[in-house]
């Protein structure tokens, strides 16, 4: 659930700078499911494969100390095969543990990236759907926050050029307020159209 803050809309209006950075959840844990699972099972694999041949050199160390101890007192064997037994679970489990913890975190940072790879897509195509107003906002912790300023220093430079063209557009409208023929009333409407649809897309009133 998003934090309650004031609108971009009227940020942007103000004058106020939009933070990239803002507090708010994401309802969707896999934002782009198949990168996602893409570089956590990739993770996960070469950190199983480390794990295997770690637990394998355990194994064949533990093995050869236990045939070395076995040779002088064989008559400890069952005491000797039920610790590597028990050394066995152990890790077993260890291993089980880690790689639970390694695929967790890989979800988490790569949500961190794919969340914050979405808002800046929808940022991104809202501008370019002619609406200055938009702006990325990204979670604390959020990776690529460098792009994320970026695209709103971009917005709020065509939404301050979107404004001095409205401005400019209303001058002339004031110019020609001069014209007394219905054509002249019909430009000059025209026109002020023209900068109220300018200021509309910049988020200013």
């Amino acid at each position: 659930m998003e934090t309650t803050c004031p609108s971009a809309p009227a940020r942007a209006a103000s004058g106020e700078p939009i933070p990239t950075q803002v507090l708010f959840r994401r309802r969707r844990f896999l934002v782009h499911r198949r990168y996602q699972l893409r570089v956590t099972l990739l993770v996960v694999g070469t950190t199983l494969l480390l794990l295997l041949l770690l637990n394998l050199s355990l194994l064949a160390s533990n093995h050869r100390s236990t045939s070395a101890a076995l040779e002088v007192a064989p008559e400890l064997r069952s005491y000797f095969e039920a610790q590597d037994r028990f050394q066995l679970a152990l890790i077993l489990l260890g291993s089980a543990a880690f790689l639970a913890g390694v695929f967790l975190l890989s979800i988490l940072e790569t949500h961190r990236t794919a969340g914050a790879a979405f808002s800046i897509c929808r940022g991104i195509e809202e501008l370019a759907g002619g609406d200055c107003r938009a702006r990325v906002r990204l979670r604390r912790g959020d990776n690529l926050k460098e792009i994320g300023e970026a695209v709103n220093r971009l917005a709020g430079s065509l939404a301050q050029r979107t404004r001095d063209e409205a401005e400019r557009l209303e001058a002339i409208s004031a110019r020609a307020g001069s014209l007394t023929s219905p054509e002249g009333a019909a430009i000059r409407e025209e026109i002020l159209e023209m900068a109220r649809a300018k200021r509309a897309l910049s988020g200013s009133p």
